[in-house]
């Protein structure tokens, strides 16, 4: 209800989502903290998209080159693995909810949904078409605003093979 509340159900942020993998990398057992102190269930949200995209993005924003963004990106990834992998053997209780942007923005109204669901709140019908009302019609694609070094591009290919979330994806 963006500031109005009967009962606290969740608490999210996005903001340093990089920042939380490293965080939550370095030191996991902050998970299992988190839900002792809170007594909640613990989910995170993962937003999955284009990886070519999201490199291409922080290049551009941060001024750097696409192969540091590329080292960058695949240290994250592999630390992000790692936690998935580990929540997915029950760890701290915890969960992940795999959103991936293409879905959200085809079907707004039913990715809001699933997501609520695995909050474990309901959605209305009401809030769904708010949300939904709000989601781009289309998403931005940064890929195709830069020239991709041929090798850069094939070694980013092979390296998204390897992460099932991943593994559809193509520049």
């Amino acid at each position: 209800w963006q500031g109005r509340y009967e009962r606290i159900r969740v608490i999210g942020d996005k903001t340093r989502s990089a920042q939380s993998v490293e965080w939550l990398h370095a030191r996991p057992e902050r998970l299992e903290k988190l839900a002792d102190t809170t007594r909640a269930k613990i989910r995170l949200l993962h937003v999955i998209r284009n990886p070519f995209d999201t490199i291409a993005r922080r290049s551009m924003r941060r001024r750097q080159p696409l192969e540091r963004m590329t080292r960058e990106y695949f240290v994250l990834a592999d630390q992000l693995m790692g936690l998935l992998e580990r929540l997915d053997d029950g760890f701290a209780g915890a969960a992940r909810i795999p959103v991936y942007l293409e879905k959200m923005i085809a079907s707004p109204s039913g990715q809001l949904e699933s997501i609520c669901k695995g909050l474990g709140v309901t959605a209305e019908p009401a809030y769904l078409e708010a949300c939904a009302g709000i989601v781009y019609g289309k998403p931005s694609e940064p890929r195709k605003a830069v020239d991709w070094p041929v090798a850069l591009s094939s070694e980013i290919q092979s390296r998204i093979r390897d992460i099932p979330y991943l593994a559809h994806y193509s520049l």
